[in-house]
């Protein structure tokens, strides 16, 4: 009798073979399960601080950004002779 056929024909037999000689299928499957399901619960922890780092680079691209404008209409106003700021107005 073939190995597939007792596989297929007789899995508890085959199975109890397989535990005798120290290489239980089931217990290789539930070891590579409960590993995919280490892994899968890490890769969710990856994912949402992933997900928190882009959106905290999109606040602070946004942060940037305004103050990019800011810095480059400040240096406007330093280099022109023509602008002055009024002695009760701040910006």
């Amino acid at each position: 009798m073939s190995a597939s056929l007792l596989h297929n024909h007789y899995p508890d037999i085959a199975e109890a073979i397989r535990t005798k000689q120290g290489a239980s299928s089931r217990k290789k499957l539930d070891a590579k399960h409960d590993d995919l399901s280490i892994e899968r619960g890490k890769t969710r922890a990856l994912r949402a601080e992933l997900d928190e780092l882009k959106q905290q680079v999109a606040k602070l691209a946004s942060i940037n950004e305004m103050l990019q404008i800011a810095n480059r209409t400040l240096t406007i106003k330093c280099e022109s002779s023509n602008i002055a700021n009024h002695p009760g107005h701040q910006r």
